[in-house]
């Protein structure tokens, strides 16, 4: 005798499976899948206290679904970045950097991720100038939504990005008052950091930013 189901689904079922692609039923017991096919061989599983549900329209995907996850970016973040969230004042931020880049002399450029501007950065979001001092190395900082990055001066010297550099359609590239870039870019000026000659060489990771 057949197990009975929990609940039947009727629909357009995509099984992923070579030998029965397609189905338009499946039962389910216990929270497992015992049997997927047609409508007809799946009556055998219905009791008084099975939930059938009908689905006219669309399509019935197997497995977990999820929106909006960075699942490779945050996996290599959580290996070989600074971890800047959560931190509430400027210093807590560069002694993280700081205290990492003496941890992984190996790398040709510090990445990290997490940061959310805070007072002490100044009015105008963090700037290269606050980096100075922790390494010759460019720095490449992503805030926590990753729209936002902040660098040092060697990030920006390497790829070329000066006061000539035009502004971006979609993006803000915060500058001083004489024009220069201050090294925190917001939006799609982010993608005048996503160059290919600023990256991680050696013994180290991928560049991701």
């Amino acid at each position: 005798m057949a197990k009975k189901a929990d609940t039947i689904i009727y629909g357009n079922i995509y099984t992923v499976d070579k030998k029965q692609p397609k189905a338009a039923a499946a039962a389910i017991a216990d929270g497992k899948f015992i049997y997927v096919g047609d409508e007809a061989g799946v009556r055998e599983y219905i009791t008084e206290g099975t939930k059938e549900l009908h689905y006219d329209k669309g399509i019935i995907l197997p497995g977990l679904g999820e929106g909006h996850g960075h699942i490779a970016p945050g996996g290599t973040e959580a290996l070989f970045f600074v971890h800047m969230n959560p931190m509430g004042t400027l210093q807590e931020h560069l002694s993280a950097v700081k205290e990492f880049a003496e941890k992984h002399p190996e790398l040709d450029v510090i990445q990290g991720a997490g940061f959310v501007p805070t007072p002490d950065m100044g009015p105008s979001g963090p700037t290269a100038d606050l980096l100075d001092g922790i390494t010759d190395k460019p720095i490449v900082l992503a805030d926590i939504g990753h729209h936002s990055y902040w660098v040092n001066h060697a990030a920006m010297e390497r790829l070329g990005i000066d006061k000539n550099i035009p502004d971006i359609s979609d993006g803000i590239i915060t500058r001083d008052d004489e024009g220069n870039p201050t090294g925190y870019f917001r939006e799609g000026a982010i993608d005048l950091l996503k160059n290919r000659n600023l990256h991680c060489v050696g013994k180290t990771v991928p560049q991701v930013l």
